[in-house]
């Protein structure tokens, strides 16, 4: 195990497994709170991607999705909005976690753009306007340059 290891190799000695349960509660206690925190800023931007990563239980692996979305706020600040795991990226896995981050205090009359990959389960998302031409922007690269370069110029 890759948590094992940094306090082994400092201390000498393999942690307890009550130590190991401990601090994996205390992260699962703080990374819910993250992800159930209420959003009270305005954002200006949402960038939506999704990523794919092994999920490693024991001997097994598979592969899972990751669905992030970060805002940008009116004055420029980057946050992390939300992210979850789901089995598929698909409109019903986009359509649930976009919806709990709107629950959570996300005001989609407030983004001025919403830039993401050309994947439909984005693009059918009610209330929430996909404001780029698909056709014109198809690297992630050159959409965040944009934005930033837009930014800049106001």
């Amino acid at each position: 195990m890759e948590v094992i290891r940094p306090p082994e190799s400092v201390t000498g000695c393999r942690p307890s497994d009550n130590l190991l349960k401990r601090v994996q509660s205390e992260i699962d206690r703080q990374v819910k709170a993250f992800k159930e925190r209420a959003l009270v800023g305005r954002y200006q931007y949402l960038f939506l991607d999704a990523a794919w990563a092994k999920d490693i239980v024991g001997l097994s692996a598979t592969r899972i999705c990751i669905l992030t979305a970060v805002g940008v706020t009116y004055s420029g600040v980057k946050e992390i909005l939300g992210f979850e795991r789901v089995q598929i990226e698909n409109e019903s896995s986009w359509r649930g976690f976009l919806g709990r981050i709107v629950k959570r205090g996300l005001k989609p009359e407030d983004l001025e753009l919403v830039i993401s990959d050309e994947h439909k389960g984005i693009l059918l998302r009610p209330k929430v306007k996909q404001r780029l031409r698909e056709d014109l922007f198809t690297n992630w690269r050159t959409v965040c340059l944009l934005v930033f370069a837009v930014a800049l110029l106001r």
